[in-house]
Protein backbone atom coordinates (compact mmCIF):
# COMPACT_ATOMS: atom_id res chain seq x y z
CA UNK A 1 0.00 0.00 0.00
CA UNK A 2 2.80 2.41 0.82
CA UNK A 3 4.21 2.53 -2.69
CA UNK A 4 0.77 3.19 -4.17
CA UNK A 5 -0.47 5.69 -1.63
CA UNK A 6 0.25 8.77 -3.76
CA UNK A 7 -1.73 7.33 -6.69
CA UNK A 8 -4.54 6.36 -4.39
CA UNK A 9 -4.71 9.84 -2.90
CA UNK A 10 -4.68 11.69 -6.20
CA UNK A 11 -7.26 9.41 -7.78
CA UNK A 12 -5.11 7.75 -10.45
CA UNK A 13 -6.35 4.40 -9.15
CA UNK A 14 -8.34 2.89 -6.35
CA UNK A 15 -7.42 0.07 -4.01
CA UNK A 16 -9.79 -2.87 -3.80
CA UNK A 17 -8.23 -4.31 -0.65
CA UNK A 18 -5.11 -4.40 1.47
CA UNK A 19 -3.46 -7.55 2.75
CA UNK A 20 -2.50 -6.47 6.26
CA UNK A 21 -4.01 -7.92 9.43
CA UNK A 22 -5.89 -4.66 9.95
CA UNK A 23 -6.63 -1.50 8.03
CA UNK A 24 -3.76 0.92 7.65
CA UNK A 25 -4.69 4.36 8.95
CA UNK A 26 -3.24 6.09 5.87
CA UNK A 27 -5.77 4.17 3.72
CA UNK A 28 -8.44 3.54 6.32
CA UNK A 29 -11.31 3.32 3.83
CA UNK A 30 -9.68 0.35 2.05
CA UNK A 31 -10.89 -2.98 3.50
CA UNK A 32 -8.61 -5.88 4.26
CA UNK A 33 -8.75 -9.07 2.22
CA UNK A 34 -10.01 -10.90 5.30
CA UNK A 35 -12.86 -8.42 5.68
CA UNK A 36 -13.84 -9.35 2.12
CA UNK A 37 -13.76 -13.08 2.87
CA UNK A 38 -10.36 -13.86 1.40
CA UNK A 39 -8.17 -15.66 3.94
CA UNK A 40 -4.89 -14.05 2.94
CA UNK A 41 -2.38 -12.00 4.86
CA UNK A 42 0.69 -10.24 3.54
CA UNK A 43 2.86 -7.20 3.78
CA UNK A 44 6.23 -5.68 3.05
CA UNK A 45 9.33 -6.35 5.06
CA UNK A 46 12.45 -4.25 4.84
CA UNK A 47 15.60 -4.59 6.84
CA UNK A 48 19.31 -5.14 7.03
CA UNK A 49 20.99 -8.46 7.74
CA UNK A 50 24.60 -9.36 8.32
CA UNK A 51 26.70 -12.35 7.39
CA UNK A 52 26.51 -15.56 9.42
CA UNK A 53 29.20 -15.94 12.03
CA UNK A 54 29.49 -12.24 12.82
CA UNK A 55 31.41 -11.87 16.10
CA UNK A 56 29.02 -11.25 19.00
CA UNK A 57 30.47 -7.85 20.02
CA UNK A 58 30.04 -6.54 16.48
CA UNK A 59 26.53 -8.00 16.16
CA UNK A 60 25.51 -6.48 19.50
CA UNK A 61 26.91 -3.05 18.52
CA UNK A 62 25.02 -3.12 15.20
CA UNK A 63 21.76 -4.06 16.92
CA UNK A 64 22.28 -1.20 19.40
CA UNK A 65 23.01 1.27 16.60
CA UNK A 66 19.93 0.28 14.59
CA UNK A 67 17.84 0.37 17.76
CA UNK A 68 19.01 3.90 18.46
CA UNK A 69 18.26 4.98 14.90
CA UNK A 70 14.77 3.48 15.06
CA UNK A 71 14.10 5.22 18.39
CA UNK A 72 15.30 8.61 17.14
CA UNK A 73 12.37 11.07 17.28
CA UNK A 74 13.49 12.82 14.09
CA UNK A 75 13.57 9.53 12.18
CA UNK A 76 10.17 8.51 13.54
CA UNK A 77 8.68 11.90 12.64
CA UNK A 78 10.02 11.65 9.09
CA UNK A 79 8.67 8.12 8.74
CA UNK A 80 5.25 9.34 9.85
CA UNK A 81 5.43 12.32 7.48
CA UNK A 82 6.01 10.05 4.48
CA UNK A 83 3.46 7.44 5.68
CA UNK A 84 6.06 4.78 6.34
CA UNK A 85 4.68 2.43 8.98
CA UNK A 86 7.32 1.15 11.37
CA UNK A 87 7.35 -2.18 13.13
CA UNK A 88 10.88 -2.34 14.42
CA UNK A 89 12.45 -5.75 14.83
CA UNK A 90 16.06 -6.13 15.87
CA UNK A 91 18.56 -8.93 16.31
CA UNK A 92 17.11 -12.37 16.96
CA UNK A 93 13.53 -11.15 16.50
CA UNK A 94 14.24 -9.92 12.98
CA UNK A 95 16.21 -13.06 12.19
CA UNK A 96 13.25 -15.20 13.22
CA UNK A 97 10.90 -13.11 11.07
CA UNK A 98 13.14 -13.41 7.99
CA UNK A 99 13.59 -17.15 8.44
CA UNK A 100 9.85 -17.57 9.01
CA UNK A 101 9.08 -15.78 5.75
CA UNK A 102 11.64 -17.91 3.94
CA UNK A 103 10.09 -21.08 5.33
CA UNK A 104 6.59 -20.06 4.23
CA UNK A 105 7.83 -19.21 0.74
CA UNK A 106 9.64 -22.55 0.46
CA UNK A 107 6.43 -24.39 1.40
CA UNK A 108 4.49 -22.37 -1.15
CA UNK A 109 7.09 -23.20 -3.81
CA UNK A 110 6.69 -26.92 -3.08
CA UNK A 111 2.93 -26.69 -3.58
CA UNK A 112 2.82 -24.26 -6.51
CA UNK A 113 6.10 -23.47 -8.26
CA UNK A 114 5.70 -20.45 -10.52
CA UNK A 115 8.15 -21.45 -13.23
CA UNK A 116 7.23 -22.26 -16.81
CA UNK A 117 6.07 -25.85 -17.21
Amino acid sequence: MGEGLAGLRDGRFRALAQSGAGRWAAAGDVPTLRELGVDALGGAQRGIVGPPGLPEPIRRRLVEAFGAALADPAFRAEAERVDLPLRAMLGDGYRAAVLGTEGRLRELWKRRPWRDQ
